[in-house]
């Protein structure tokens, strides 16, 4: 399960480091609202996430996820609001 101290160490990105924003359905949350799963109709896949990040209440089975980045983590991927991911710019040096 995924904790309050989800520590994302990567994001999944395009060919050119930017961070893809996704957004999906979510097909369950918790009584607790700590946890979730959200399907990803531009992947084909269902992710977790952890409601609390997105909204304090009222997510709920079959509602639009807002805009989230697929973040990873040692225990996988995850779906992780945009406003809590910080992607990092990359700079591109020539040699």
């Amino acid at each position: 399960t995924l904790s309050r101290r989800v520590i994302a160490t990567n994001l999944l990105s395009d060919v050119d480091g930017t961070a893809l924003r996704l957004t999906g359905q979510v097909r369950s949350v918790t009584p607790d609202y700590r946890r979730g799963r959200v399907w990803v109709d531009d992947l084909g896949i269902e992710l977790p996430f952890i409601p609390y990040r997105f909204a304090r209440e009222g997510l709920e089975r079959g509602d639009l996820l807002p805009a989230f980045y697929i973040a990873f983590n040692f225990r996988g991927p995850y779906a992780d609001p945009v406003r809590t991911a910080r992607p990092t710019e990359r700079t591109k040096t020539s040699e």
